[in-house]
């Protein structure tokens, strides 16, 4: 079976939590939706600084999300549900530690599109862990 690459509008909504604070980050990409057999791969190229980026790489199967950046910060990081999980995160500042228990994941497609939901808490470094809610949807474009 081929692989089938599509463009995808994608709107990425991710809520950050921590005893005091709540951020809120949204974003908005133009990107890939690649498909073969079970698995779905999103790509999308996050423009930060002048002459900084960061792409994106979001592979789905059925038991796992696998997160993977390369760029001015990198990282490669599975979410697998009710699983604690690790990798180093690496910035142009240094690198941390970052450990990841996934509470929630799920992809559901839609006739045009579709939505991926990671639900999950983060130590970096071994600080006090913040609750992480990832919400992606992506959209054929004509």
């Amino acid at each position: 079976m081929g692989l089938q690459r599509t463009r995808v509008r994608i709107e990425l909504d991710t809520v950050i939590r921590d005893d005091q604070t709540m951020d809120r980050i949204k974003h908005t990409f133009k990107g890939t939706l690649a498909k073969k057999g079970r698995m779905t791969v999103i790509t999308y190229r996050e423009h930060l600084e002048e002459k900084q980026y960061v792409d994106t790489f979001m592979t789905i199967t059925d038991d796992k999300i696998n997160v993977k950046r390369t760029g001015t910060v990198s990282m490669n990081q599975a979410f697998i549900e009710q699983a604690r999980t690790e990798c180093v995160y690496t910035h142009p500042h240094g690198n941390m530690h970052m450990e990841t228990f996934t509470t929630e994941s799920s992809h559901e497609v839609t006739e045009n599109g579709g939505k991926v939901v990671l639900v999950y808490e983060v130590k970096l470094n071994g600080q006090d862990s913040r609750q992480h809610e990832l919400m992606l949807t992506y959209q054929e474009e004509e």
